[in-house]
């Protein structure tokens, strides 16, 4: 399993680009609102505790799966730890119902 050497870099430039237009705390928040736009009860269910969009709880967890992002695209040539983390990832979010 992999992926070819000119697909991560095209994932990794496009990345770089995005993070280029704003920080990565400002595309979790976008991130976010765009999930409860979509899923409007997940906000209530399972972000609640976040506070809303300009506490500083909320900006902490938005800018942290961003970060999570970054380093998934970052180790794209390192893919067996890639799925590693995206897998824990996963479980702890099943362990709380979150899918």
């Amino acid at each position: 399993m992999g992926l070819e050497q000119s697909d991560i870099e095209a994932v990794q430039k496009s990345w770089d680009i995005v993070k280029a237009t704003a920080k990565l705390r400002v595309h979790g928040i976008n991130f976010f609102e765009l999930l409860f736009e979509m899923i409007p009860e997940w906000r209530e269910k399972h972000f609640s505790h976040l506070g809303n969009k300009t506490s500083a709880k909320f900006k902490a967890h938005a800018t942290m799966i961003m970060m999570t992002l970054d380093t998934w695209i970052v180790n794209l040539d390192e893919l067996d730890l890639v799925v590693d983390y995206v897998l824990r990832i996963g479980q702890t979010h099943a362990d709380r119902e979150i899918y």
